[in-house]
């Protein structure tokens, strides 16, 4: 039997942060085996134990947010910022929905809604990502066709990626880098640095990379550091 303090297995359930659920013990809205329990920090076996839990209706958040480079996705280090240190006061109960490593940038949701995090993080349904990538060398189709079929990682196989040519988008034009190709990636899968590590298989180098579109959701218009609730 592994005991843990109940808002720590509220958290990893997915129905809240452990910040929200000691806010939901203190109020009265959980049960745990039909027994109210208002003390945080209350051991259980969530293998065994149950867990009931009655959220007010206006307590869910979701947003999309633009990742500025540089800005870590959560876990910073000393003297690193994370998603959080661009958000109000109100929201910082948000929790990523899976992450952009530091160098990237581009669309990445937050959200204090277990349900939704459990839908995109369910590996075994897998979402859509689409990625701009600029590259510092040109691609050629026998690199293009290794990427797109996968390649292996750390003892796995990469799934098949869809990758296009872009030879010029002035929506992701950059002053400090023209790069000698820009490519859009779709996937379905987003390992650690995966495209980054995809393309050191074929000695090609990335130099900047933008998530455009998670599932159904898209950047459009969102400068970096910007958010909008949906």
């Amino acid at each position: 039997m592994s005991l843990v303090r109940l808002q720590k297995a509220m958290a990893d359930k997915g129905l809240c942060s452990r910040r929200e659920a000691e806010r939901h013990i203190d109020a009265g809205r959980v049960k745990v085996n039909g027994a109210l329990v208002t003390t945080p920090g209350t051991k259980i076996d969530p293998d065994v134990d149950t867990i009931e839990f009655d959220a007010p209706e206006d307590q869910h958040t979701t947003i999309l947010f633009h990742k500025p480079r540089g800005i870590m996705s959560n876990c910073p280090e000393p003297g690193q910022k994370e998603i959080l240190d661009l958000l109000p006061n109100d929201m910082q109960d948000l929790h990523t929905v899976g992450r952009l490593d530091r160098d990237s940038e581009g669309l990445i949701l937050l959200t204090n809604d277990g349900r939704v995090a459990r839908k995109y993080l369910d590996t075994d349904a897998p979402h859509e990502r689409e990625y701009i990538v600029w590259i510092n060398d040109i691609l050629s189709r026998g690199q293009r066709d290794r990427l797109e079929s996968g390649v292996q990682l750390s003892g796995f196989n990469t799934l098949p990626v869809e990758i296009d040519y872009l030879e010029d988008d002035n929506d992701y034009e950059t002053t400090t880098h023209y790069p000698s190709d820009i490519l859009r990636i779709t996937m379905r899968e987003g390992k650690n640095r995966q495209i980054r590590r995809m393309f050191q298989k074929v000695e090609i180098r990335v130099t900047r990379l933008v998530r455009t579109r998670f599932d159904i959701y898209t950047l459009d218009d969102l400068a970096p550091g910007e958010w909008k609730k949906l």
